[in-house]
C-alpha cells in the first residue's frame, strides 16, 4: 500500500498484496478524518472491500469529506459508492463536492 498527499486529498494505492483488513487499518487513522480520500483500486478485485468502502464512504460524507474510488472496473449497480475510472476524474469529483458543500447544496 502507498499512502500520498495530493492537492486537496490523501490517495491510498492498494497492491495485491494488500488484504481487506490492511486497509482497515489504514484508514482507521485519525487523520484520514480531516481529509477527503481516493482509493485506487485498479490492481484489486473491488469485491472483497465492498462492505469496508462501503462504511467508511458513509461515515466520510457525515463529516463533510470525500471518498472516491479509483478502479477500472465499475460496477454501476454500486451506486452508493463514488467510482471514477482514473485519478484525475477522482480529483474533479473531490472538487466538484466542495463546491457543493461550500454552497450548501450537500
Amino acid at each position: 500500500m502507498k499512502v500520498n498527499n495530493l492537492e486537496n486529498s490523501i490517495l491510498i494505492t492498494l497492491e495485491k498484496k494488500d488484504s481487506p483488513n490492511t486497509l482497515n487499518n489504514e484508514i482507521s487513522k485519525n487523520s484520514y478524518k480531516l481529509n477527503n480520500v481516493i482509493i485506487e483500486l485498479n490492481n484489486i478485485i473491488i469485491h472483497d472491500y465492498l462492505s469496508l468502502l462501503k462504511s467508511f464512504c458513509k461515515s466520510h460524507k457525515s463529516i463533510k469529506k470525500s471518498v472516491v474510488i479509483v478502479t477500472d472496473h465499475i460496477d454501476y449497480d454500486k451506486l452508493d459508492l463514488n467510482l471514477v475510472p482514473t485519478l484525475q476524474e477522482a480529483l474533479d469529483y473531490i472538487s466538484l463536492e466542495e463546491i457543493e458543500r461550500d454552497l450548501n447544496l450537500l
